[in-house]
């Protein structure tokens, strides 16, 4: 699968022993079951800045039909004793919980309605996320990673080519237009308010709605028609900053 830009990060000090352990359990299963891997989402962005595990991991999966992550899953909740995971067939999902960290599944052809936006099936699910600083990768198992998970680096994939850099910035970006984002999940607006208020409180973030339209439409869940989506093409895209009193939007001019 094609990368995009790739960095390696040195791994700090509180994830070495969680993402050992991660890669001990995951890569010999996937191997076996000839799926490919990655970590995907907080875990990582979290990774790269240096700060603590949360205890969870977010675990995108491809191969395996319609089934791979639920395979996958089962076989790692079985192996801690813990029976058959929590699924969710709709989503594609499939969660494996503790002792020792919470694993959630995803199959990545099903996680999303946004399907086919690029001919390599990384980039496609990195375009289908919320923001580009979540759709940073790390191949559990594969050349791109430590073969054991015990070196002190790691190779962070950013199939967006944006990731990264937003991350530094402490912008939020959508990989596409926020029209076709937002759409697909009207919650993500919720996101990033929680992303900005627990994770960016100290670098004051910025939230990049390119395509923009009301928050109150996207907090209703209400999404534009095809006419008003149409007119809004040709507007002026809205950058919002974000504050302690609160949101304000200013437009400017392409």
């Amino acid at each position: 699968m094609p990368r995009g830009q790739t960095r390696k990060v040195k791994i700090p000090p509180g994830f070495h022993e969680p993402l050992r352990a991660l890669f001990d359990e995951v890569a010999p299963v996937a191997v076996r079951l000839g799926l490919h891997v990655f970590l995907v989402g907080g875990a990582v962005r979290d990774l790269v800045e240096g700060r603590p595990f949360s205890g969870e991991w977010d675990v995108v999966v491809f191969g395996g039909g319609d089934n791979g992550a639920t395979v996958l899953a089962g076989q790692i909740s079985r192996a801690r004793g813990r029976g058959e995971p929590v699924s969710f067939p709709r989503f594609g999902t499939s969660l494996v919980c503790g002792p020792r960290s919470d694993l959630e599944f995803a199959q990545a052809h099903l996680r999303s309605n946004l399907a086919d936006l690029s001919t390599d099936p990384l980039t496609s699910d990195a375009m289908s996320r919320d923001f580009t600083l979540n759709a940073l990768y790390v191949e559990i198992g594969g050349p791109a990673s430590a073969a054991d998970g015990s070196s002190n680096a790691v190779t962070v994939l950013d199939p967006c080519g944006r990731g990264l850099k937003d991350l530094r910035a402490g912008r939020l970006r959508t990989p596409i237009p926020a029209r076709l984002t937002f759409e697909d999940d009207p919650l993500r607006i919720f996101r990033a308010a929680r992303l900005r208020a627990n994770v960016f409180v100290k670098s004051g973030a910025t939230l990049d709605i390119r395509q923009g339209y009301s928050l109150a439409r996207l907090c209703a869940g209400q999404a534009p028609d095809r006419g008003q989506a149409a007119q809004r093409r040709s507007r002026c895209p809205v950058s919002w900053s974000w504050s302690a009193n609160g949101a304000t939007g200013a437009a400017s001019q392409r």
